[in-house]
């Protein structure tokens, strides 16, 4: 695992390309500074440190509100970029929106719900989904809500978008690196890739629950309220 505590400390002293120790064989690291946003978590654009290893994003350091630094993602190895490649350009645009999905199920009557919302470039709400869809299994419903959170940012006429969502299947699987084994999860895998490719740029990666509550927060706002 990547020592990220050693990659800080050789940045604070100012140089940008450097041979470093990171307890896993000398690397060549680097630090990028640039401004960015991760909506739900900064409000607005906020400094940005990305961490360079080998020529790929393993995380960045975001300057939050507080002033606190925080080490944000990628948590997938799978959803890490290269430096220069077509998602690393389209991580770092300020055309770029920011679409996050979540689905949850509950026991039977109350069935599943979906939730998404659409941030801009700036950070901004763009628009959301909250919708009870009845009978489902929460790997169905984190599907849906994939699928519904990208119809929404077509409508949108988004051409530059980010998914986030915090199913690491569905994140995987669309991305081609899990294989799709469950019969149900087949035709929802197959409308999921479709409707992504419409989007001309494109990036889909896992974030943990807690990066991801105005989607949850909009799933769990659907769910009917019983006698």
């Amino acid at each position: 695992m990547t020592n990220h505590a050693a990659v800080v400390t050789n940045e604070r002293q100012g140089s940008k390309n450097r041979k470093t120790h990171l307890g896993c064989g000398n690397v060549t690291s680097s630090i990028r500074s640039r401004d960015g946003v991760f909506p739900g978590v900064t409000d607005g654009p906020v400094a940005v440190r990305d961490v360079i290893v080998e020529g790929v994003v393993i995380g960045s350091f975001y300057n939050l509100d507080d002033g606190r630094w925080e080490f944000l993602g990628p948590w997938d190895d799978h959803h890490r970029v290269r430096v220069g490649s077509t998602e690393d350009r389209l991580m770092r645009s300020d055309r770029t929106f920011w679409l996050y999905t979540d689905g949850a199920s509950r026991a039977t009557p109350v069935g599943a719900a979906i939730g998404a919302v659409l941030y801009d470039s700036q950070g901004g709400k763009v628009q959301t989904l909250s919708r009870h869809i009845g009978p489902a299994t929460n790997n169905e419903a984190e599907y849906l809500a994939f699928i519904g959170g990208l119809e929404m940012a077509l409508e949108e006429d988004v051409h530059r978008l980010v998914v986030r969502a915090d199913s690491k299947l569905v994140t995987n699987q669309v991305r081609g690196h899990y294989k799709v084994r469950a019969e149900a999860l087949k035709p929802l895998h197959s409308r999921a890739v479709d409707v992504l490719t419409r989007f001309p740029k494109r990036h889909v990666e896992y974030v943990p629950r807690k990066y991801n509550r105005e989607a949850d927060r909009l799933a769990g706002a659907a769910f009917p309220i019983l006698p």
